[in-house]
């Protein structure tokens, strides 16, 4: 079971709330000003314990409080503990610090989900990078897919069952190549309309992303723009066929941004579709790469789009403003 909001000693709980939190100044508050630790027979002080210590998910305690068996989050690996603390007025004057303590195996995979969701609150999303074997590094619940025998798996960056930092397969397959698909809107398509007494001109569109797997088993993510011209023929809407030329032919402007889990503009282009025969569907793409991008909520966004030309284009009638597309998706897991 973790308990680790609800230490019951007072000063233990202090140390356990500043640890999590990554505040030095509330865990300086908490220990003594001769606060010291020792951990594999070496002994240091408070200004290296939470600098190499993340956060702490706490399995069981002693009858007084001030012995704790969990698994804590060191440097880039996680690893089951004992720390034994001394208290005196009221905080933390020492901590002795055994590695590797015996902790139930269904309580280590609890652990590590928790570790996993306390920090993706509290971090900066994407920003936390795990050094796994080889020095190899990677944004913590970074997503790729790998054969293992005759099928393949969606594997996970991040702390495995032994603490260890790897890819770890969700069981999740990934046989497919697209591993989800957006659209906008989720069904059907935008229709939009010229703007004025006589509308005449119109637009059906939509946005789709599938969300995949490039050449080395990375996530990647193809982006459509699909869009139909259609023009108002006395009693009908009718799609584009008239064989149009020059500045007549319909084409439609418009930005593509792509926005970070951090809320900042990863990227942008202006797009200009025009050109090819009736009915002029009006159609682009777009790779997006994300190896190694950091994890967690992106947007893409199609806006400012214009439709002209078309049928009623010398009469003036044949632009359409349309609506914004808007797809949100998320990146790792």
């Amino acid at each position: 079971m973790i308990i680790s909001e609800k230490p019951t000693h007072p000063a233990v709980r202090d140390f356990v709330t500043a640890l999590d939190a990554q505040e030095q100044a509330a865990f300086e508050a908490a220990v003594t000003r001769d606060f010291s630790f020792t951990s594999e027979e070496r002994q240091a002080d408070a200004g290296v314990f939470p600098a190499t210590r993340a956060a702490i998910v706490i399995n069981d305690q002693d009858a007084d409080g001030l012995t704790l068996t969990g698994v804590v989050l060191r440097r880039d690996h996680a690893e089951p503990v004992q720390w034994a603390f001394s208290a005196r007025d009221g905080k933390i004057a020492e901590l002795a610090v055994t590695d590797d303590a015996d902790v139930p195996a269904d309580f280590w995979f609890e652990a590590m989900a928790e570790l996993e969701r306390r920090l993706d609150g509290s971090a900066t999303p994407g920003s936390a990078t795990l050094v796994g074997p080889g020095r190899s590094a990677h944004p913590r619940g970074m997503l790729r897919r790998e054969s293992l025998g005759d099928r393949r798996y969606v594997m996970r960056w991040g702390p495995g069952a032994l603490g260890g930092v790897d890819w770890i397969n969700t069981g999740q397959r990934a046989d497919d190549d697209v591993h989800r698909s957006f659209r906008s809107p989720s069904s059907g398509d935008h229709d939009d309309r010229g703007v004025g007494i006589c509308d005449v001109s119109s637009v059906s569109s939509h946005f789709e992303l599938k969300l995949g797997w490039d050449g080395k088993g990375y996530q990647k993510a193809t982006a459509l723009y699909w869009a139909k011209p259609y023009y108002w023929d006395a009693v009908a809407w009718c799609k584009e066929r008239m064989s149009l030329s020059g500045t007549s032919i319909p084409n439609i402007t418009g930005t593509l941004t792509l926005t970070g889990p951090d809320g900042a503009v990863t990227s942008t282009e202006d797009i200009t579709i025009t050109g090819g025969r009736k009915p002029y569907e009006r159609i682009f793409d777009r790779e997006l790469a994300f190896a190694d991008m950091p994890t967690g909520t992106y947007t893409l966004t199609f806006t400012k789009a214009v439709k002209d030309g078309g049928t009623w284009f010398n009469k003036g009638r044949g632009k359409v403003r349309l609506k914004d597309h808007t797809i949100t998706f998320t990146v790792g897991g």
